[in-house]
């Protein structure tokens, strides 16, 4: 049984079923985007990682390690260094912690592993709290610095609007981004209250290659029926705001 809302549900946005939600959500655009997307190009899900020390607001992001080590079977050395190796004189904990992002969608040619699109999907922490919505923006503008295609969908109405140039877009619940690299800095905005239908958008690729698209509505709704949604929201009550 699908979500009464004929667009995006506002009861999914509280707390306890939002990250469910959102994880569902990726990974249903990213099936969608595979059985569209032409040969040559995949959709990957990936996940921001970063470095924070508490006491700072400053962050390393970390993409991937720079360096591997790789185990493997001890070989025979002819040249052994003899030089003593020096200990350390004590043992400290740095202050930092390492904090997960959200995941998202990157869309990759395969031909020269180039990032082509990005798709992402906002969380609560993204429009609230002031670390984590500057690295969300801090990642937005090397996307486009570096001419990527970006689609951000913005389904939550808590928090700070994520900022859209200007002229500012009508005053709604919802809002969808799609920023064409060959475009930028014009994008293209979908304004959506709870009582509009979600629509299928456009998934722009390089300029030479058609856009694929992505049913949103469609992706909810198999999200919200593979967890079974309506057995545990109490549509008798008022949703989360």
């Amino acid at each position: 049984m699908p979500s009464p809302f004929p667009g995006m549900d506002p009861y999914l946005e509280s707390p306890e079923l939002w990250p469910d939600v959102h994880g569902a959500l990726i990974y249903k655009f990213r099936a969608a985007l595979a059985s569209v997307l032409p040969t040559g190009h995949i959709a990957k899900v990936d996940r921001h990682v970063w470095v924070q020390d508490p006491d700072s607001e400053e962050r390393t992001k970390r993409a991937k390690p720079d360096t591997f080590i790789v185990e493997s079977s001890p070989k025979t050395s002819s040249a052994v260094s003899s030089a003593a190796v020096l200990g350390p004189n004590t043992y400290l904990m740095f202050p930092s912690s390492k904090k997960l992002g959200n995941r998202f969608i990157r869309i990759v040619d395969r031909k020269d592993r180039h990032v082509v699109t990005v798709i992402g999907l906002p969380s609560p922490a993204n429009k609230s709290s002031p670390e984590d919505r500057l690295f969300y923006l801090d990642k937005r503008k090397e996307y486009l610095a570096a001419s990527t295609n970006l689609v951000e969908l913005d389904l939550l109405r808590d928090g700070g609007r994520l900022p859209m140039g200007k002229p500012k877009p009508r005053p709604a619940d919802y809002y969808i981004v799609v920023s064409r690299a060959a475009e930028f800095p014009r994008v293209g905005i979908w304004t959506q209250t709870v009582r509009d239908s979600l629509p299928t958008i456009p998934v722009p690729l390089k300029a030479d290659t058609p856009d694929v698209s992505i049913d949103l509505r469609s992706c909810l709704d198999q999200a919200y029926d593979e967890a079974r949604h309506d057995r545990e929201i109490g549509y008798n009550r008022p949703s989360h705001r």
